[in-house]
């Protein structure tokens, strides 16, 4: 099912100067205008406080920055809000979802470092490989079919090409799910969004635990948000009902589903 890290690790619990205070990323400024479908519910979630890091997170890992200034979060804070960043953010499938960060004396978090599994002399190349992927996986779709009908399109598409493999590199994103077609939950549910943003199809990515940590989508079919676990479905994950988790209520995937509390998920009311 794959693992989403809970607890951010801690360098030290320091006083930081304010030299360091003043580190920051640089670059291309942070628009959320231009934010895809697929971050802006839980972006519209965020406190301004948040909306700044989260300005200043984007801006560092889209230049590649091993450093940003957080400020006045606690690390319990800084835990939900990395997640929030993390989660609304599929296309960014070169971060590591591991990040370390470092107290001050008075007990925020003060600077957070990344790490990067790809590095920026690759990623272009692989960006337009990904975006290739994705515009050949929506060709299989004509504008007979309902909402509905495509998205289960693409649920059965990805199953179909897509090997469950939580050990495979790169499993935990889109690339390793369009590209090396060896992905677990993270790279089938981040997949399922980049292909809803692409639609224009309100989608996004929820954490919780089934069976053990996990991710799955929610997805919005004509005003109505609904639950949907491509994981869940596929064969090569475990012994599940094909389809069975293809477009559900609360009620229905919290027999098996609990989703974490960090955002405050729409309301999943009924089964399609």
């Amino acid at each position: 099912m794959g693992y989403i890290m809970k607890k951010l690790k801690i360098l030290a619990a320091v006083g930081i100067t304010a030299l360091s205070l003043l580190l920051t990323a640089c670059g291309s400024s942070f628009n959320e205008e231009e934010l895809p479908l697929s971050s802006q519910y839980i972006y519209g979630t965020l406190s301004s406080k948040e909306k700044a890091i989260y300005s200043r997170m984007y801006n560092g890992v889209t230049n590649f920055k091993h450093s940003v200034r957080i400020g006045n979060l606690t690390d319990e804070q800084f835990n939900d809000f990395y997640l929030k960043f993390y989660c609304s953010e599929a296309d960014l499938f070169y971060l590591n979802s591991d990040i370390r960060y470092k107290m001050n004396s008075d007990g925020y978090v003060a600077e957070c470092y990344m790490t990067y599994d790809n590095f920026a002399d690759s990623t272009e190349s692989m960006r337009e490989q990904i975006d290739t992927a994705l515009d050949n996986i929506l060709s299989g779709l004509n504008d007979s079919m309902s909402d509905a009908e495509k998205l289960e399109y693409l649920h059965d598409y990805i199953i179909d090409n897509t090997t469950y493999d939580a050990e495979a590199y790169d499993c935990d994103n889109v690339y390793g799910a369009v590209i090396k077609h060896r992905t677990h939950c993270q790279g089938f549910s981040k997949t399922m969004c980049l292909l809803c943003d692409k639609l224009g199809m309100p989608s996004l990515l929820v954490t919780g635990t089934a069976g053990g940590p996990h991710m799955w989508n929610m997805v919005q079919v004509d005003g109505v948000w609904y639950n949907l676990d491509v994981t869940w479905d596929d064969p090569d994950c475990g012994k599940r009902k094909f389809n069975y988790y293809f477009l559900i209520s609360d009620s229905t995937i919290s027999v098996t589903h609990t989703k974490d509390t960090y955002v405050n998920y729409p309301a999943a009311p009924v089964d399609y």
